[in-house]
C-alpha cells in the first residue's frame, strides 16, 4: 500500500501530513495557496494605465491594452478651432470622411434612417496586412449644442465576402459639444478586434499610427471648413 502511494506525490503529501498532525495545516495552506493564484489571475484582467502616445496644446491621444484580447483601446480629447456643424458634417458625410480618415477606401451606405445609419466601410489594406471592411451601425444622438457618434459592429447585417477580411468586433464613441462660438472640444474612444489571424501587436502599431495621423487630419480639415458645412 505505502508503496503506491510514494509514487503519487499528492497522495504522499497527504499521508505524510496525516502521519504528522498537520492534515488541517496542510489544507488551510492549499487553501490560501489557490486564493492567492485567483486574485493574481483577476489582477491581470484589470484595466491597464493608459498611455500617451500624443499631447500638446489641442490633443491628447492615450491608449492601453485590453487585458483580455491584447488590442489596443484608444482615446483621444480634442480641441479645435471650429464649430459643431463642421464636425458633424465630417464625421457623419461619407464623402467627407474620406477627407481625413487614414485608411479608408471607399463607404456605402446600406441602411439609413433619420439617425442611424448601416455601411459598409472598405478598408485601404497597408501592407503586409491582407484587405479588410467594417460592417456597422451607426447613431446619431444629437443636441443643439453637442452630439454623440456611436459606432458598433452590425456584422450579422451581411454575409462574410470571401475577398476581404470582417472587421471582428468596433466599439467607438464621438462625443461632439460646442463650448465656444469657434471653439469644439472632442472626446474619443476607440476599440476593434482586427478579425483574421493579424497579431496584437502588429495590428496596435497600425492602430495607433491610423489614428494619430486622422485626428490631426480632422483638425487640419476641420479648422479650413470652419463654416462651410451644409
Amino acid at each position: 500500500m505505502m508503496q503506491g502511494v510514494w509514487k503519487h506525490p499528492t497522495l504522499m503529501v497527504f499521508a505524510a501530513s496525516v502521519l504528522c498532525g498537520n492534515l488541517l495545516g496542510t489544507i488551510a495552506h492549499a487553501e490560501s495557496t489557490s486564493e492567492s493564484i485567483t486574485q493574481s489571475h483577476q489582477q491581470t484582467q484589470l484595466p491597464q494605465p493608459w498611455n500617451i502616445q500624443q499631447q500638446n496644446d489641442w490633443v491628447r491621444i492615450q491608449y492601453r491594452d485590453n487585458p483580455i484580447t491584447g488590442f489596443v483601446e484608444i482615446k483621444a480629447h480634442l480641441m479645435l478651432n471650429t464649430d459643431l456643424a463642421s464636425v458633424r458634417h465630417l464625421l457623419t458625410n461619407t464623402q467627407a470622411v474620406l477627407t481625413w480618415v487614414e485608411g479608408v477606401k471607399r463607404i456605402v451606405v446600406l441602411q439609413k434612417t433619420e439617425n442611424t445609419r448601416v455601411q459598409l466601410t472598405i478598408l485601404d489594406p497597408v501592407w503586409p496586412v491582407q484587405p479588410r471592411e467594417m460592417l456597422t451601425t451607426n447613431i446619431l444622438l444629437d443636441s443643439a449644442n453637442q452630439f454623440t457618434l456611436k459606432v458598433q459592429d452590425n456584422n450579422q447585417y451581411l454575409k462574410l465576402n470571401p475577398a476581404r477580411i470582417r472587421v471582428k468586433q468596433i466599439d467607438v464613441q464621438w462625443q461632439v459639444q460646442q463650448t465656444d462660438e469657434k471653439r469644439v472640444e472632442i472626446d474619443y474612444l476607440g476599440y476593434f478586434q482586427p478579425g483574421g489571424s493579424l497579431p496584437a501587436w502588429l495590428s496596435n502599431e497600425i492602430f495607433l499610427v491610423l489614428i494619430s495621423k486622422s485626428l490631426n487630419n480632422l483638425k487640419t480639415v476641420s479648422e479650413q471648413n470652419n463654416g462651410s458645412a451644409e
